[in-house]
């Protein structure tokens, strides 16, 4: 994929002008000093590790498909620590400031190649088709990690756009599982051309008829503990696993009554107001047209 090279590319330079550049910077610094900033740095990655990485909402500062490996601050991040640390063993040898530096070196190539799996998982192709009742087609996961790739499939369908498990996995970078960015990288790179776009929206159950009016929209949904043991139908019933992340497609709703494309399911789904309160995490994707996404209109 084209743009995942070229995004891997600008990291990569990045993090060797941090490390050249920072080196530089630190020749005559202290070690007091360098040790104030490597430390404030080894917090600084913390911090990322817990509010950032990974996190969808990124793509509001990031609307590229690429935000997969463009908002993956690490390389640069352990550049700059590599740096620091190659100017606090200035008087250690050569082969001795070496080792850290590996380490530094396999943890960036690490964390820019663990969100491209080397082979998606072997899909089938399972729909439930549309009746009078529900005139919704929904494509069902086939296998224990593509229930993201399976929901992409069901709103590009919603759409006119033909698509597949099988495609969208390895558009949304699918291993053992999909990653948020991963899910908003395919459904981007599979709309271009179409009319339409993807974006992130957050809010509470009363956004939803909104972000519903015109598209169906793609739920993040995660089963916490304490719901898991307030309601152990979920687990029971429907197989939700604690802790675990979880794409469903939102049609709309009728009466307080939501009408549910869970990939893992055999037929659609209604959810009460009190399903969509225990398992939504407030956040998830929705497709706009292309006009809208280019002004900056929003609808929520």
């Amino acid at each position: 994929m084209a743009d995942l090279r070229l995004a891997m590319a600008l990291i990569t330079l990045l993090s060797i002008a941090s490390f050249l550049g920072v080196r530089r910077l630190c020749a005559n610094a202290k070690p007091r000093v360098l040790d104030a900033v490597a430390a404030g740095l080894v917090l600084l990655i913390g911090v990322y590790i817990r509010f950032v990485w990974g996190q969808l909402w990124i793509v509001k500062w990031i609307p590229l498909p690429s935000v997969v490996i463009l908002a993956n601050w690490f390389p640069v991040l352990l550049g700059i620590l590599a740096a620091v640390l190659w100017s606090r063993m200035e008087n250690y040898s050569i082969p001795r400031r070496i080792p850290i530096q590996l380490v530094l070196v396999a943890a960036t190539i690490w964390s820019e190649i663990y969100v491209i799996p080397r082979k998606p998982p072997a899909c089938g192709n399972e729909w439930i088709e549309p009746t009078a009742e529900v005139p919704f087609r929904v494509c069902r996961q086939t296998t224990p990690f593509t229930c993201s790739a399976a929901s992409a499939a069901t709103i590009l369908h919603s759409l006119g756009v033909q698509s597949s498990e099988k495609e969208m996995a390895q558009l949304c970078l699918t291993g053992e599982g999909t990653t948020w960015l991963g899910l908003y990288h395919g459904l981007a790179i599979r709309l271009r051309g179409t009319g339409f776009g993807v974006e992130f929206f957050e809010g509470s159950i009363a956004d939803l008829e909104v972000a519903t009016a015109e598209f169906p929209v793609l739920l993040c949904c995660r089963l916490s503990s304490d719901v898991a043991q307030l309601f152990p139908e979920y687990q029971e019933d429907s197989g939700w696993i604690p802790g675990v992340a979880h794409s469903i497609v939102l049609f709309g709703q009728i009466n307080q009554i939501y009408v549910i494309g869970d990939p893992s399911q055999k037929y659609v789904e209604l959810w009460s107001g009190r399903d969509i309160s225990n398992l939504w995490t407030g956040q998830g994707l929705r497709i706009v047209r292309t006009s809208k996404l280019l002004s900056g209109e929003r609808g929520m």
